[in-house]
């Protein structure tokens, strides 16, 4: 599966039908300020490779299995039908690897982040939106004889589309990077996570 597939199809979904709407207005984004609540899950990628495995083990014929299940828990506030800020945790599963000093796992915990999000509201209750923030993750990388963890605060960016069934309940498509988790310990890369998910707002 693309890490990438559920995020463009979300954001095509979203150009389409601002295309077909008569104007820009918003429906069910509203004008006033409101809280909402979101959960989402799908495919957590890494971009770190065997490469990294034999590095950070001090070891040889590293390979590392690069997906798994993600999710993550949001709260935000949406100051306008344009602009919001989110907070939330967000968790990459684990991904195993293996090499010639034996096998092991590399996961991530504590995963929190803050995000600004820009919002374009289309009629029909779809939007398209873009967000911005920074995070703090801590990655662990245990098994053939190491222990290793390490924590990351640096940026994260993503794109996605949203749809609001009702004036309070909606849901999202989106795709979002945090950028080069872990260290030469834990092993370093990007990662990913390609999610579908619900929002409520109060």
């Amino acid at each position: 599966m693309n890490i990438k597939l559920l995020a463009s199809a979300g954001l095509a979904l979203g150009l389409t039908a601002g295309a077909v709407a008569s104007s820009m207005a918003a429906t069910d984004w509203g004008t006033s300020a409101t809280w909402y609540v979101g959960l989402g899950g799908g495919q957590s990628q890494t971009q770190a490779g065997g490469g990294d495995i034999n590095s950070a083990i001090g070891t040889t014929g590293g390979s590392l299995g690069d997906t798994d299940t993600g999710w993550k828990l949001y709260l935000g506030y949406q100051f306008n039908p344009n602009v919001a800020v989110e907070a939330g945790y967000v968790d990459f599963g684990k991904f195993g690897f293996s090499s010639a000093a034996g096998s092991g796992d590399l996961k991530t915990k504590n995963g929190g982040y803050v995000d600004a999000v820009g919002i374009i509201p289309f009629q029909n209750n779809f939007s398209i939106f873009g967000k911005l923030g920074a995070y703090t993750i801590k990655t662990e990388l245990n098994g053939a004889g190491v222990s290793n963890s390490h924590t990351t605060n640096d940026f994260t960016y993503g794109i996605g589309a949203g749809y609001d069934f009702t004036r309070n309940l909606g849901m999202r498509v989106e795709w979002e990077r945090f950028n080069s988790v872990g260290d030469s310990s834990t092993t370093k890369g990007d990662l990913d996570l390609a999610s579908v998910g619900v929002l409520y707002k109060f």
